[in-house]
Parts: C-alpha cells; structure tokens; sequence
C-alpha cells in the first residue's frame, strides 16, 4: 500500500494547483477554503515541499479537504490511517473513507476496499462483497484488481471456478504490465490449467 501512496504523491505533486500558485498562493487558497490547494498544502507538508515536513499538518489539511468530499483526500486519508502513517492504525476509519472515496468513483479505493472485505480487516469479513468490490475496479481498469480478481476465479476462490474467464482477466492485466499477471499466466500455462 506504501507504494501506491508514494505514486499518487508523485502525481499530486504534479498537479495543476503546485505550478498555478505559489507556495504563499496556496496556503492562503487553503485557509480560505479552497479544497484542491488544502489537498497540495497536505502533499506539501507531507513531502516537506515549501514547508517544513509535517505529518501532523499534512493529515489536517487532508482532513480538511476530505470534510468537502475531495475524492482524493478521501483516499489519501484511507491510506494514512490504514497503514499508521502518523496516527495509530485504524482500519475502520481507514475503511470508512475508502467507502466515501469509492462511492465518488475512486477504483483504487475500492480496491483497497475489496481487500479489506476479502481479509476481514476493518470491516466485517465478506467474500461476497469483496468480489463485487474487486469486479467494479477491475471493470473500470485496475490492473491489480483484474489480477486478484483473475486468480480467484481461476482457483475457485469465493466464486464459481471458470477459467477462461480468470486467464482473460489475468491477460488482461498483464497486457497493461502487471508482473504478477503475467507470472501466474506463465504458471498456469507449465500447469496445463490452460487448455
């Protein structure tokens, strides 16, 4: 998960608010309300870009753009409190905000999302929902949600056992450069699961 929160890092510090404004810009844009730039003052305090790095600050301004619905603060919040990144773990904050995320249309929430239904961590424990959870990311796109999603119905795990509807999943993803795709297509093709 670490890994996902440093991309999207990467992409945010990117984003259009970081380039429009100066730093000075986008503090006051923050106090005064403005979402996007308490979400770049977060990534700012976060990365310590501008400012003095600060987890403390960076997770109350995520806090402060995730209270007006900021998809993105949304998850990124999901993210801190899932892995303790300055605040104790807390799976069912964690999970509750990836739920808000998810219902605005945020796939990798969702599958994150999914996992937690999957493993029963901050949630209660519900196969069922997580393989509803990882098909909607998976038909939106996520790669790794195509390839959990592959694997279990290659197995025949939590769903009913089809093949030729796990390998296209797996193809699919692999196509779009996922590693663990293409290893277990390589896997089950040695197998001869694959007819």
């Amino acid at each position: 998960m670490h890994k996902y929160f440093l991309i999207f890092l990467i992409i945010l510090s990117f984003s259009s608010s970081l380039y429009a404004f100066s730093d000075a810009e986008i503090i006051e844009r923050a106090k005064q309300g403005y979402a996007e730039e308490q979400l770049t003052l977060a990534v700012m305090y976060t990365e310590g870009v501008g400012v003095q790095k600060n987890m403390a600050e960076a997770i109350k301004w995520f806090e402060k753009a995730a209270n007006q619905e900021n998809t993105d603060a949304l998850f990124m919040l999901g993210a801190i409190y899932q892995n303790g990144m300055g605040v104790s773990v807390n799976l069912n904050k964690a999970a509750n905000l990836y739920q808000k995320a998810s219902n605005k249309g945020d796939i990798v929430a969702t599958r994150e999302l999914a996992t937690m239904y999957l493993s029963g961590n901050g949630v209660v424990k519900n196969p069922a929902k997580a393989v509803s959870l990882f098909t909607q990311a998976a038909n939106k796109g996520d790669i790794t949600a195509q390839t959990k999603l592959g694997l279990m119905y290659v197995r025949g795990i939590f769903v009913k056992k089809d093949i030729t509807k796990g390998m296209s999943l797996l193809r699919s993803s692999a196509l779009k450069g996922d590693k663990d795709a293409l290893y277990f297509i390589e896997k089950y093709n040695k197998e001869n699961i694959v007819k």
